[in-house]
């Protein structure tokens, strides 16, 4: 449901304030043994108090809001084994979001968008899939394991076994356990009966969730006899942000920032434009993504790569 009060001061200027939730249906993860493992709904509920206004004769824009989100079985994915699975986080994101249009002439204009944001897991536990003992180092293994082979309980076959800081971890395609453990059978039937120490990532920020990002743009407007020629200049900034719920420092994004530019051209006297485009100007590249990766891969983490420096022509027509 939503709750909504507004109140206008005059024709140009107005408050509000809302209240809503909502509810996005549970269902249940795939995986290998096709056995029920459910997931529960998500339950978002968001308080939200703004004000929209046109000042200065109508030359001035602006628009701000404080946002509160809270959402108890927020959806996130996790690795484990050889699959990926979803699991339910309660979690709180607040926040300042705002923009403004501003014209300093008829023919000239700047534009501002800007949010910033505070996220928090408030409740969640779990097994980090690259290192499933909460290890922080590699250690020698012993000499009775000196080939980093122990036979796999009931399958005729070998656990690869690595040793750390703090124990053994033994493993098998994409299964990973601190017991030596046969992969193909259930738990109490000499399955991985300790697939490893679960992490109380509460109190950490939420992925992908920068705490200030916002972006600034130049509008000039040249008119011709013919149409209308507009130059834009546009600087992006987004901080840096976490790239996984365990908030560790190598797998966090840097701030990212760009300058974008574009020309774009249209007749009085029709109904089509060209625009020429260009992104990234600098051409800077940055980590946009990390991604854990399951034992099945190596344990490898993956990365996305922000585009480079790119141009574009483009036509549109409307009819």
């Amino acid at each position: 449901y939503k709750l909504a009060i507004k109140h206008d001061f005059d024709d140009n200027r107005m408050m509000y304030a809302s209240y809503t939730t909502a509810v996005k249906g549970g269902g249940n993860n795939p995986n290998a043994l096709g056995l029920p493992d459910p997931y529960d709904p998500e339950e978002t509920a968001v308080f939200e108090v703004g004000a929209k206004g046109i000042f200065l004769d109508g030359a001035m824009l602006l628009n701000a809001a404080y946002f509160q989100n809270t959402t108890d079985g927020m959806l996130i994915s996790s690795i484990v084994n050889a699959g990926s699975r979803n699991v339910n986080t309660d979690a709180e994101i607040s926040g300042l979001e705002g923009n403004m249009v501003l014209f300093l002439s008829e023919t000239t204009s700047i534009d501002v968008t800007m949010l910033m944001a505070e996220s928090e897991i408030t409740d969640l536990t779990l097994i980090n899939p690259v290192n499933i003992n909460n290890a922080t180092s590699r250690t020698l293994l012993p000499p009775a394991l000196g080939g980093g082979l122990v036979a796999s309980l009931g399958t005729g076959g070998l656990l690869t076994v690595g040793n750390t800081d703090a124990g053994l971890v033994y493993k098998f395609a994409g299964f990973m356990c601190l017991d030596p453990f046969n992969p193909f059978a259930p738990v109490g039937a000499g399955g991985c009966a300790n697939p490893g120490i679960p992490v109380d990532v509460s109190g950490n920020k939420l992925p992908q969730s920068p705490e200030l990002s916002y972006s600034i743009g130049l509008n000039q407007d040249f008119i011709g006899e013919n149409g209308t020629t507009t130059a834009r200049l546009v600087y992006r900034y987004m901080d840096e942000r976490e790239g996984t719920v365990y908030n560790q420092p190598h797998l966090r994004m840097p701030e990212h920032k760009f300058f974008d530019a574009t020309v774009t051209y249209r007749p009085n006297n029709g109904n089509w434009f060209v625009k020429l485009e260009a992104k990234n100007l600098a051409d800077d590249r940055y980590i946009g993504s990390w991604y854990l990766a399951s034992g099945l891969q190596g344990g490898n983490k993956f990365a996305t790569v922000t585009e480079p420096r790119t141009w574009g022509l483009a036509f549109g027509t409307s009819f």
